[in-house]
């Protein structure tokens, strides 16, 4: 039996719920007011929402948008009640994403056999999204696998080679074979890290408190930060004289390790897509309601087609065609942490000119 929460002016509809369904009084809730049923949505999750246009308070859309910031319910069935037909409401209903729409008195027959469709359907969704899920883990599985292997064979063939020859290397060789462990161990580190990320994200959507954790934070300062961030993988790839920065001051509620990730990703990436000796630009700009940073780099640059992979969250992870190992990965964390901060990633690329990536930030 699926749960309900009738959110309406009166308890009719839930007594009309009552004696045909007969749920038990922890299946179904009443909610007298929008603002009652917000609250009592979040909380309980219920399997379906019966919401009546006009309440006390509000009307159902804004109920319907309310909800929808809320990822956890976005499962459930959302079904507008008004009292007569009228085409703007359910034309407006259907723009604002509810599932259906139903009149006074309730039709219970339709209404049982709409819900039920409704539930087959996010069943099939659901078994479709584990599948595609398990051949995305499989994947990441072996791209990861290849890039732990590559990272450690680095490792220890360097650190063999330091011991079986090391009084035949001067001071400058042991130097470089140090700073070739110490690139290893990093790759190895990111990588370990993005698929942690990775296979905690799988779980955003049925746990709330991942979305919580990763949405807390406030920097009154972000300029410090992004410039370390950059300072340092210039440094790492042997290109700061490549960098052209310039970053306005700016408040953002986001907590500073998310930022440095976002950022990271986005940075390595343009170095990725171009080469020692191109321009790689970074700025960072207040607009009226929010903080636009963008990123653009000579270089290699993308097809449409490839941008459209990587901005698609989920196909991106399979892209094989820019023989750049975890690109694919790592900027589908960076998206990810965006969203969960409300914030957007924009690409854009002219192939072998240039690629510019936006990420805007709500301040």
């Amino acid at each position: 039996m699926p749960t309900f929460l009738v959110i309406d002016n009166t308890e009719s509809t839930k007594d009309t719920l009552q004696k045909y369904f007969s749920p038990s009084s922890n299946d179904l809730t009443l909610a007298l007011s929008g603002r009652e049923g917000i609250l009592i949505a979040i909380e309980q999750i219920p399997d379906v929402i019966i919401c009546a246009t006009q309440l006390s308070d509000m009307d159902a859309f804004e109920v319907l948008q309310s909800l929808q910031s809320h990822l956890e319910i976005n499962k459930t069935i959302f079904i507008l009640l008004a009292e007569k037909w009228e085409e703007d409401i359910f034309r407006k209903g259907m723009e604002y994403g509810a599932d259906d729409f139903f009149t006074k008195p309730l039709q219970m027959e339709s209404l049982q056999k709409t819900i039920q469709n409704r539930l087959n359907k996010q069943q099939k969704i659901q078994q479709l999204f584990q599948q595609e899920w398990r051949g995305i883990q499989a994947e990441l599985d072996d791209k990861s696998s290849h890039e732990v292997n590559t990272s450690l064979t680095a490792i220890l063939l360097s650190t063999e080679l330091l011991l079986r020859k090391y009084p035949h290397f001067s001071a400058d060789e042991i130097k470089k074979f140090i700073v070739q462990i110490q690139d290893s161990a990093q790759r190895l580190h990111d990588t370990l890290d993005n698929h942690q990320l990775f296979k905690t994200f799988q779980d955003l959507l049925v746990n709330p408190e991942i979305q919580e954790y990763y949405s807390k934070g406030i920097l009154e300062n972000i300029r410090p930060v992004i410039s370390d961030v950059i300072h340092k993988l210039g440094k790492k790839y042997r290109r700061e004289n490549d960098v052209d920065m310039h970053l306005e001051r700016s408040i953002l509620y986001i907590s500073e390790k998310n930022l440095r990730k976002i950022v990271g990703e986005i940075v390595e990436n343009a170095f990725e897509y171009s080469q020692k000796g191109q321009k790689v630009w970074i700025r960072g700009r207040n607009k009226i309601n929010h903080y636009e940073l963008w990123v653009e780099n000579e270089g290699q640059g993308m097809e449409n087609w490839q941008i459209h992979e990587i901005e698609n969250s989920l196909k991106q992870i399979h892209q094989k065609s820019t023989g750049k190992n975890g690109m694919g990965l790592g900027l589908y964390i960076a998206k990810t942490l965006l969203d969960i901060n409300k914030a957007t990633l924009k690409i854009e690329s002219i192939p072998n000119k240039k690629t510019s990536v936006k990420a805007v930030f709500p301040i």
